[in-house]
């Protein structure tokens, strides 16, 4: 047991996670901050006894495996940490190595109180992490920044990411891009990436995608893991001269292209909870190719 009454104040950049099948989902203040006593103490794993999780029998976690187990059931979900290392803060001299190093980025037009990373600063930061700006891992950093504006990154948002790297400067991640490709390549890790880039994607205060954008995107995310359907889609949204890309299309698309819809879609349920995009597009595929008309004389 742990008596979480004497725990020092934690951090509240500590955020402790578990993958549902919609995304990660966080945890409530009091199971995050027993989970991070057990993890700050060297503990194997934990065992969840309060609220809900009484409810449900109790579950464990292991962080070893970065896994919860359901003890009921013995199902497992993926669990993840992400903020300062337990029990510390950045020392003085890494917080002073991270300073310089977004010094180096930052727009020297942004105000001091309210520095920023615009997109130039952004395409130096690319080149010294060794990728290109096109290479879409950089979706995969800003998303451990949380950014929350494309081709901005705040100077609170550029210290977070790499604190929740563990890193000092952006050489170092040339070491870490097998680890952070792995969320490019596995579906688990994938699914909540794809969903943030979403909101990261948008303009400030819009609920929509142009849709020049979301192309461009789904290009770098989709079309490598979906070539054929994806190629197909891309060219019925200029056949039929889609203006915008909700956020149910967008999420909904990913869901579509994982599903088994059978040859030429005669499986495809019409009846189900698809965006209407998605039924016309399935349309579209189904008609026979129209002859070409002769050419006139």
């Amino acid at each position: 047991p742990f008596l979480v009454s004497i725990v020092k104040p934690m951090s509240s950049d500590i955020k402790w996670e578990w993958l549902d099948d919609g995304g990660w989902i966080e945890y409530d203040a009091e199971t995050t901050r027993i989970i991070e006593t057990a993890y700050a103490a060297q503990q194997k794993t934990v065992v969840l006894n309060n609220g809900f999780f009484r409810a449900q029998g109790g579950y464990e976690i292991d962080f070893r495996r970065m896994t919860q187990k359901k003890k009921r059931t013995g199902f497992d979900r993926r669990v993840r940490r992400s903020g300062p290392a337990p029990g510390t803060r950045p020392s003085p001299a890494r917080a002073q190595q991270l300073e310089q190093e977004f010094a180096k980025y930052k727009d020297p037009d942004s105000p001091p109180e309210a520095a920023t990373i615009g997109p130039e600063g952004i395409e130096l930061l690319c080149r010294d992490m060794g990728i290109d700006p096109a290479d879409p891992v950089i979706f995969v950093v800003a998303q451990k920044m949380e950014a929350e504006k494309m081709y901005i990154f705040t100077k609170k948002e550029f210290m977070k990411g790499f604190e929740a790297l563990g890193l000092s400067s952006p050489s170092q991640i040339r070491q870490a891009l097998p680890q952070l490709r792995r969320v490019l390549e596995e579906m688990p890790l994938f699914t909540p990436l794809y969903r943030y880039v979403f909101k990261y994607s948008c303009e400030p205060g819009k609920r929509t995608l142009p849709v020049d954008v979301a192309v461009g995107i789904w290009r770098l995310l989709l079309l490598p893991k979906f070539p054929r359907l994806m190629e197909r889609f891309l060219e019925y949204l200029q056949h039929a001269r889609v203006p915008q890309v909700s956020l149910d299309l967008w999420n909904t698309l990913l869901a579509f292209l994982q599903a088994d819809h059978g040859a030429n879609f005669s499986t495809y349920d019409t009846s189900g909870a698809w965006p209407n995009v998605l039924d016309e597009f399935v349309e579209w595929c189904r008609k026979p190719a129209e002859a070409t008309p002769a050419a006139a004389h």
